[in-house]
């Protein structure tokens, strides 16, 4: 199959690009601001999902589309709109356009509670748009707090417990949901 991923050179991205190069698909990975490490079966396209030629070649003959790609922090809350938002109704035309298959949208847990951010409100947004084209196929998903090499986030939660702090949610009777990026890419 040919896969086109977004946030290929993140901290999903990666892994998944190794994973499902290794089982022998061919990956087209869009390239925006860092680089995507070269691969075996693996092309790269430079572009943005704002870029619609970019975003043509990227999914040119793709049968699957997995998009991973957004914003966690911003400036301003309309960065989130923008890119969280904006830029996966962009890909979801563009992905009409090419006739691809199936849609993946990796989406957040913070979907489910769209007030309580403005980060949380842009994913829910986007998992809105992306269900709204019935003609693609496609998936949502939510992973939990994802953790493994190279986090930068929820690894912090993990050196604060080995130093013997601990954050307990809610009132400390909430619960916490981690996932390994493996176990997620798998």
């Amino acid at each position: 199959m040919r896969i086109a991923i977004t946030g290929g050179s993140g901290f999903i991205g990666k892994p998944l690009i190794r994973a499902l190069c290794d089982i022998g698909h061919h990956v087209c990975a869009l390239e925006h601001q860092s680089p995507v490490a070269p691969y075996k079966n693996l092309t790269v396209v430079s572009g943005s999902l704002n870029d619609d030629p970019a975003l043509a070649e990227f999914l040119a003959g793709a049968d699957v589309c997995v998009h991973l790609a957004g914003l966690v922090a911003a400036r301003t809350e309309n960065d989130f709109f923008k890119i969280n938002t904006q830029a996966t109704e962009r890909l979801m035309t563009a992905a009409q356009n090419a006739k691809v298959k199936r849609f993946l949208y990796v989406s957040s847990l913070a979907a489910r509670e769209p007030h309580l951010s403005a980060y949380a409100q842009s994913k829910r947004d986007a998992e809105d748009i992306v269900l709204k084209h019935s003609d693609i196929p496609t998936d949502v998903i939510r992973p939990a707090a994802v953790y493994g090499p190279a986090d930068t986030q929820t690894f912090k939660i993990f050196e604060s417990v080995q130093k013997g702090l601990a954050v307990l949610p809610g009132q400390g009777n909430g619960r916490v949901s981690v996932i390994h990026v493996d176990d997620l890419v798998q």
